[in-house]
């Protein structure tokens, strides 16, 4: 019963990591393009009213769910990277694709 848990859930860690980085332009895209978050990257500048570009936005979006307890629930998985992540390298996996 364990064994076939295992092989259900497991994703050698070279293959999650590789799935991890495709998964992380896909994630940046939809924190950019989602109509509920939008702007989350490309921000326009108060000052100059120029599009600055903020990646101290991205790191707090994905550092988030270590000390932010919400994040795990299945509403907002969405914006977990590290469910998203998980999934989309299984997926990958699933498929023979990595």
């Amino acid at each position: 019963m364990l064994n076939s848990f295992k092989n259900i859930l497991y994703i050698p860690i070279d293959k999650l990591l590789y799935g991890s980085f495709i998964y992380l332009f896909f994630f940046i895209g939809y924190l950019e393009l989602s109509p509920q978050l939008g702007n989350m990257w490309l921000r326009l500048d108060s000052a100059t009213g120029n599009r600055r570009f903020h990646p101290e936005t991205i790191l707090r979006i994905i550092i988030r769910p270590l000390h932010d307890i919400i994040y795990w629930s299945p509403y907002i998985w969405d914006l977990n990277f590290y469910i998203g992540a998980y999934l989309f390298s299984k997926g990958l996996v699933y498929l023979n694709l990595i």
